[in-house]
């Protein structure tokens, strides 16, 4: 796991209280590039850390939905934290993946 391209998230979701945190554990600890899960069952909150240049966050919310657990889409706040948690994935993704144009050599009208 790349430590330059982890992004920490910590998302809300419905019905957490009626699944056993010991299987949401094993599941995400599954992925290959999840680590540091913390499970908040009073709040619904589920915190995971993940490398967003090599998975994406959709994977992760297939396997917790899944599970029977459905992400809380019914406030406005935890709508757009979603969307910018999507915003930042892709801009680490596209970070990931780009290539300098350059690298320091000079150009070729200047070699002899």
């Amino acid at each position: 796991m790349n430590l330059a391209f982890c992004h920490t998230v910590r998302l809300k979701f419905k019905q957490i209280s009626s699944v056993d945190e010991s299987l949401v554990m094993a599941c995400l600890g599954q992925l290959e590039y999840v680590d540091r899960i913390h499970f908040e069952s009073k709040k619904s909150i589920i915190s995971f850390r993940y490398d967003a240049s090599q998975l994406e966050l959709d994977i992760v919310i297939d396997v917790l939905d899944a599970l029977g657990i459905r992400l809380y889409r019914d406030s406005y706040w935890w709508r757009c934290k979603l969307a910018f948690v999507y915003y930042l994935e892709r801009n680490i993704r596209s970070n990931a993946r780009h290539v300098p144009h350059c690298c320091g050599k000079p150009t070729n009208g200047l070699r002899r």
